[in-house]
């Protein structure tokens, strides 16, 4: 509600507002996708997720329970664009990607990216990869070296190969802190 107070999604619980912690950890509630307009030639934008998810309604009560959810992440990074004042795709690249020198690692479809992807098939031969409108839940373009690039940084707590800081140790902290530990459902999964 702080960051996107026109934010709506029905629910027949009586609960707290839906956090980030929640979505950024699967507790949100929310339901795993929402379909319509998931997959498309040209994606609509993070900013009609909150308008999309007006018309849906919580699978769960927020932090009752861990559930997948692609459109959760979405939602995260919808408020990342909210809050940063740019895409999601050039705060990734300019905060996450350049400092860690992670080169061949983009969430926008880059032609030059797109030409390094395996190949699709589908019933009519080669298959063109669509993109996805939840673009932080799913759409990382990337390689096996820059994702080691990525686990070097969270094992040097949050600096970069050159010590450049990626993340303060706070966060460090806080992204390997259990979320929602004792909840039931969880089904093992910490969280």
């Amino acid at each position: 509600t702080r960051y996107l107070p026109a934010l709506t999604v029905r629910s027949r619980f009586a609960s707290a507002p839906i956090t980030m912690r929640q979505l950024l950890s699967h507790c949100s509630g929310l339901p795993t996708n929402v379909l319509h307009g998931m997959w498309a030639d040209e994606p609509a934008p993070l900013s009609n997720i909150p308008s999309l998810l007006a018309e849906e309604s919580l699978a769960s009560e927020p932090a009752a329970m861990y559930r997948y959810s692609n459109v959760g992440f979405a939602l995260a990074g919808h408020v990342i664009e909210t809050v940063d004042g740019r895409a999601f795709e050039t705060t990734a690249r300019e905060l996450l990607f350049a400092p860690l020198s992670m080169r061949s690692s983009s969430f926008a479809r880059e032609p030059a990216l797109l030409a390094r992807l395996s190949q699709g098939y589908g019933p009519a031969g080669v298959q063109a990869p669509r993109p996805l409108r939840d673009t932080p839940a799913g759409s990382l373009l990337t390689t096996v070296d820059d994702l080691g690039r990525f686990a070097q940084m969270l094992l040097r707590r949050g600096r970069a190969s050159d010590d450049a800081v990626v993340l303060r140790d706070a966060s460090v902290d806080e992204l390997f802190a259990p979320q929602f530990d004792a909840r039931p459902l969880r089904f093992s999964q910490r969280v």
